[in-house]
């Protein structure tokens, strides 16, 4: 994709795929085998699920293929981050009238006075961890061959175009096996008051007699608010909170209790994910099983899926200089 068909509305892995590179797809608890076909279009443009529901691989070839895990070597992150905001502003009215008569005998005034007093003050502060941690990867130590319907495609049936109709452009190679864990907690306050007073004086002279007097009220309101507004979650954990609540609110103090936890056992992230290896069996001194990455996936330590091009393929290669790839 060139600078002039950059689109930012299409979406990254539409992007990414455009270029032939290698897609890493954040990733759940699914179960999805190495092997898998991945369709970047269908992913792109539908709802429907991009995973082919069979391989374009020999499902003899699949079975033999090892796999391995190799580990990183201390490939862990750990960020926190802490802003603080204030503001605060005063608006004031003043207001004063007055009415006044005279005559040769009599004289006579009113006036009033009229304030009002505004302040406002806002306080935010926000604080963020994240945890991140990559244990190793988990990859066929070579792909597996395609299949003979796969290379009858090739030759006969369509070429490049008709194979990635049918399985798709890219195919799962590997697990980035890791987690990712943040807490976000912003705190905000405002408060605002409105203070008025009102005042009234008349003054009357009649001759040699005169008469004042004045009246006053005043009065005032004041309204506060304190949110907390908290995001956290947990890859390994599979587990995510979103809400924003209200000081007094019976649910803050259980909320907040979560995300504590969250983030008290994401400062051993590294541990957590060593052991559930450990449960799984899973080391670099021996190949991986079928059935432990699937335990992998449903663990939720499977982070990303490593998602390389079919073009990649040592079959696609050959098909490129010569069509005759059924003769391999």
């Amino acid at each position: 994709m060139t600078v002039d068909e950059f689109d930012p509305l299409i979406t990254s892995v539409a992007r990414q795929a455009s270029t032939g590179q290698v897609l890493r797809l954040p990733w759940h608890t699914r179960p999805i085998a190495l092997g898998s076909f991945f369709n970047t279009k269908t992913a792109s443009t539908s709802k429907l699920d991009p995973f082919s529901r069979d391989s374009a691989f020999d499902t003899e070839s699949l079975r033999r293929s090892y796999i391995n895990f190799e580990p990183f070597d201390g490939d862990a992150s750990y960020k926190s981050s802490e802003s603080t905001s204030s503001s605060t502003s005063a608006d004031h009215l003043s207001v004063g009238v007055g009415v006044g008569i005279s005559c040769f005998v009599v004289s006579a005034s009113v006036s009033c006075q009229y304030d009002r007093h505004v302040m406002e003050n806002k306080d935010a502060s926000k604080t963020s961890v994240m945890t991140t941690y990559r244990a190793g990867s988990v990859t066929f130590t070579r792909p597996p061959k395609l299949s003979e319907g796969a290379l009858q495609t090739l030759k006969y049936n369509g070429g490049l175009t008709a194979f990635k109709e049918r399985w798709g452009d890219y195919y799962v190679a590997g697990y980035r096996v890791g987690g990712d864990a943040g807490v976000m907690m912003s705190l905000g306050s405002s408060s605002r008051t409105v203070s008025e007073s009102i005042t009234i004086c008349i003054k009357v002279e009649i001759l040699f007699f005169s008469f004042e007097d004045s009246w006053s009220k005043s009065w005032s309101s004041a309204e506060s608010d304190l949110r907390v507004t908290l995001s956290c979650f947990s890859t390994v954990e599979q587990a995510k909170i979103q809400e924003q609540r209200q000081m007094g609110d019976p649910k803050l103090y259980s909320f907040i209790q979560e995300a504590r936890g969250i983030h008290n056992r994401a400062q051993s992230l590294v541990d957590t994910i060593q052991w559930k290896l450990d449960q799984l069996g899973v080391s670099q001194d021996k190949h991986v099983t079928t059935e432990q990455c699937v335990g992998l996936c449903q663990s939720g330590v499977v982070v990303e899926l490593l998602l390389f091009p079919v073009e990649s393929l040592r079959e696609l290669q050959y098909w490129k200089t010569d069509q005759n790839v059924i003769c391999l």
